[in-house]
């Protein structure tokens, strides 16, 4: 047993051995069982060490081959977790430009109604009729016009604004001359008229041809 314990002894100082550390030593001794006096001859040792080597390898590298993929797996759950928080964060965003957005557009069609309205009331002058004179080539084109709608009609009564009622009979003449066609007309004055308005009735019914019903028929076509 001397000479076998020598031969194993220099078996070992020729054969370089690597250097392990409590975790591996760790991992060996629960992988592998040795029996030292199985060994008779120093080359079983020698075998059975480098075997011990390349299980150690073997495992050492399965080891970081695990934690990689841990950590690979780790790090994809927080990347997709990054991810996530900004899609978040720009699905927000977006929500928000798009409720001002909207917010804008009613805001704008709002000025604009205002503003049109606005137009469409200077350009026909309601807001002046109970101030300002009658304006009679306005009023004759008003009557004129008013009455063309009744074509079957022959006989109309023309309610008008008691300041304005001389000058429809002073244009009564002409304002025929516009409709081409023999027609009763009698005038009647009405001061609840604004100048330039005209109220005519026929045997068809009445047509509302004040400037301010015009007005009020526009703006309801704008709302809509």
């Amino acid at each position: 047993m001397l000479i076998k314990s020598q031969q194993i002894k220099a078996g070992i100082k020729n054969h370089k051995v690597p250097t392990l550390d409590g975790n591996d030593v760790a991992v060996l001794a629960m992988q592998t069982k040795v029996n030292a006096d199985s060994f008779t001859e120093p080359e079983d040792y020698l075998k059975q060490l480098k075997m011990l080597q390349r299980k150690l390898k073997t495992t050492r590298e399965s080891s970081y081959q695990d934690g990689l993929q841990a950590g690979e797996k780790k790090g994809y759950k927080q990347g997709v977790a990054e991810i996530q928080k900004e899609i978040d964060r720009f699905a927000s965003l977006t929500e928000s430009i798009r409720s001002q957005q909207e917010e804008l557009i009613e805001s704008s069609e709002q000025f604009v109604l205002s503003f049109a309205l606005q137009v469409v009331e200077k350009l026909i002058g309601s807001r002046e009729f109970s101030t300002l004179k009658c304006d009679k080539d306005k009023l004759k084109q008003v009557v004129a016009e008013s009455l063309k709608l009744f074509s079957n009609s022959t006989k109309y009564t023309l309610r008008v604004h008691r300041e304005t009622g001389e000058v429809v009979e002073k244009y009564k003449t002409e304002i025929l001359k516009q409709i081409k066609k023999p027609v009763e007309i009698s005038i009647v004055e009405d001061p609840t008229l604004n100048m330039s308005d005209c109220l005519v009735e026929s045997d068809y019914g009445v047509l509302d041809a004040r400037i301010e019903s015009q007005f009020q028929e526009i703006k309801s076509l704008f709302i809509q």
